[in-house]
């Protein structure tokens, strides 16, 4: 899809609170699908460091400006 920010299992950053939920702001979460919807829209899944699901749904349909592209470290990682 084009004109759309992020792509199909980018890294992102959770930029703002998601509402009823306890996410916390800058949990890492990874796009599973960019929806042909305008503006663009995302379902993105959390999980923690033991691969559960964060929050009460498996997955999120968030728009761009809940998001913020992960940023690599200098050394690449």
């Amino acid at each position: 899809m084009q004109g759309t920010q992020f792509n199909e299992y980018d890294c992102i950053r959770l930029a703002k609170t998601i509402p009823a939920e306890t996410i916390p702001i800058g949990t890492v979460g990874v796009v599973l699908m960019v929806l042909s919807i305008v503006p663009a829209g995302y379902e993105v899944e959390f999980v923690d460091e033991n691969g559960r699901n964060l929050g009460s749904e498996p997955t999120f349909t968030l728009s761009e400006d809940f998001l913020t592209p992960l940023k690599k470290s200098s050394n690449g990682t």
